[in-house]
């Protein structure tokens, strides 16, 4: 059976600044944040394109076969063509998966990969330790968006910029503060019940647009997985105007617009 894509294919097969201000981008370092979650045995593929790769969980946690499932740092090459042809080799393997995000920074990327470990803990409102999936390009475009101000400025400082894949297989650039110091906290992000429902949400969309990209069956042939989302979304949406949290039936108000949807009417509502 042939897995099937989470977000739609990618838009253009360029790193994700060019066509903006290509020549300064291009001079900058840049470093590629895999979730290999979604590619566990993707491990000999990454060490061919580049020497410069470090599992991020690696002295950190233990527990059988995580070595497999731990996001890794890959280094682009400085040299142009050796860029482009490990970039290519990234997109190919990662063509359905939002596993790919590229972090640029001026800092040594042993101190990037100090300031990640960092950010990867947190703590929920109960007290509960959780482990944030940043390497799922998804999770952390939700995860940047229920941030405080000050665990913002915390996450993207030391980074120049650090662009997240969108659902509909293009690139989101989202600003840092610049600079080679990453912020000094080693503590938790701690994250509110308030911050955790909208978090909630986020993965209940995700859940139930999963359920139906599994299953074919249920969905036009020229569907992108960005409308199914999408008609999740506006499924929760309506629900939460009207008060009702039930994921059962926001399954099936979900399955039911993904039926009738109609590729003219693809950038409506659902």
């Amino acid at each position: 059976m042939v897995e099937p894509a989470w977000i739609d294919p990618w838009q253009h097969t360029g790193l994700p600044w060019q066509g903006t201000d290509e020549e300064t981008a291009n001079a900058l370092p840049a470093h590629v944040l895999v979730d290999r979650a979604f590619a566990p045995t993707a491990c000999e593929s990454l060490h061919a394109l580049s020497a410069s790769i470090q599992p991020l969980f690696k002295h950190r946690y233990a527990g059988e076969g995580l070595d497999r499932l731990s996001p890794c740092l890959l280094t682009l090459p400085d040299d142009a063509r050796a860029r482009e042809r490990c970039w290519q080799a990234l997109l190919g393997l990662s063509l359905g998966a939002p596993m790919l995000s590229v972090l640029r920074t001026t800092a040594e990327p042993g101190a990037l990969i100090h300031h990640l470990r960092r950010i990867w803990e947190a703590e929920s409102s109960v007290g509960e330790p959780w482990l944030l999936r940043w390497a799922d390009g998804r999770a952390a475009a939700v995860l940047l968006e229920a941030l405080d101000g000050d665990q913002r400025r915390r996450v993207l400082a030391g980074l120049q910029d650090w662009y997240l894949p969108t659902r509909t297989g293009g690139w989101m650039r989202v600003a840092g503060a610049g600079g080679p110091l990453f912020a000094i906290d080693a503590s938790p992000l701690m994250f509110t019940a308030v911050q955790e429902a909208a978090l909630r949400r986020q993965s209940q969309a995700d859940a139930i647009a999963r359920f139906v990209l599994q299953r074919p069956s249920l969905r036009p042939d020229d569907m992108m997985p960005s409308h199914v989302h999408r008609c999740a979304e506006v499924v929760l949406a309506r629900l939460a105007r009207r008060g009702i949290d039930h994921l059962a039936l926001a399954h099936r108000m979900t399955v039911k617009a993904v039926t009738a949807w109609d590729a003219r009417s693809a950038g409506e509502d659902a």
